[in-house]
């Protein structure tokens, strides 16, 4: 149906056409609007100009992010950018920080939230599957508010962390007991991680990971992280806010003959964790979605 509605505007020019639904997976994919407003998140996101192509459907293009709080901010917003579809880029409501932390020698690392279709930038570099779950939870690292890296996360439909620590307490004896009697404790997973080229070898990934780790960590949640490539995986050996899962690194678990990391954050547990996590400054109002 949104493709079909999207072709329905393009061919026949149509404006001021506006769609009101509780599905997102469809945005910049099927369906590309001019803005976005989402009601759960008070995000307000607008896409500059695309240019057509020659079968009339214009590439998607990666939006601008307004936090938006009071509703008369947005509509006047709207009212001055959207209207007349200016090519500079608009200035930014108030919007809280992203994620700041360490990345290499004396860079900052920013991560913000993002959108599924940014991914299209990034997925060419990525060592497995191009493919990406539309339901991914997205997050995009800058240096120098350059866009360098690009990682998903995905909720799973069971906190297997949680359940294996209650079954089985020994194989898991770092699984907190006050994690253990929270009911609907969510777990997220890591899908997807990409770092550009021109950005590698400089501690990128393994920062933008903690950032997030750390973050869906604040807001309650376990996250988990999976993988069989050597260096991306092994990193979590050495940092004390990260515990192997009973898979790590065993010719059982192995993937097509490469042996897969396995970890699961455990957050600050101790001086050293709790030092090296304070260089992540998370902003006030950054939530999960619901």
């Amino acid at each position: 149906m949104a493709s079909g509605l999207q072709r329905l505007v393009t061919q026949h020019g149509l404006t001021r056409v506006l769609v009101v639904s509780c599905h997102s997976d469809y945005v910049m994919t099927a369906l590309r609007p001019d803005w976005v407003f989402e009601c759960d998140r008070h995000r307000f996101l607008t896409f500059p100009p695309r240019a057509a192509t020659e079968h009339g459907v214009a590439e998607p293009t990666v939006p601008n992010l307004i936090q938006a709080k009071p509703l008369d901010d947005v509509l006047a917003y709207v009212q001055k950018h959207c209207a007349h579809r200016p090519a500079e880029a608009p200035e930014v409501l108030g919007i809280p920080g992203p994620l700041r932390s360490r990345a290499g020698d004396g860079l900052e690392l920013k991560v913000r939230r993002a959108l599924p279709c940014e991914w299209r930038h990034f997925r060419e570099f990525h060592y497995k599957d191009p493919s990406l779950n539309g339901m991914s939870v997205c997050f995009v690292g800058l240096i120098a508010e350059t866009p360098v890296a690009f990682c998903a996360v995905q909720l799973e439909p069971v906190n297997f962390l949680q359940k294996s620590a209650l079954a089985n307490p020994d194989d898991n004896p770092a699984y907190p007991d006050e994690w253990k009697q929270q009911d609907g404790r969510r777990l997220y997973r890591e899908h997807r991680a990409v770092v550009l080229p021109q950005a590698q070898g400089i501690g990128v990934a393994s920062t933008l990971c903690d950032a997030i780790a750390y973050f869906i960590h604040k807001c309650g949640a376990d996250f988990t992280s999976q993988t069989v490539h050597p260096h991306y995986g092994s990193y979590r050996d050495r940092r004390p806010y990260w515990e192997q899962l009973r898979g790590n690194r065993k010719e059982e678990a192995s993937v097509n003959g490469n042996l897969k990391f396995s970890h699961w954050f455990t957050g600050p547990r101790d001086a050293a964790s709790q030092l090296q996590l304070q260089k992540i400054r998370l902003p006030d109002g950054l939530e999960l979605p619901a």
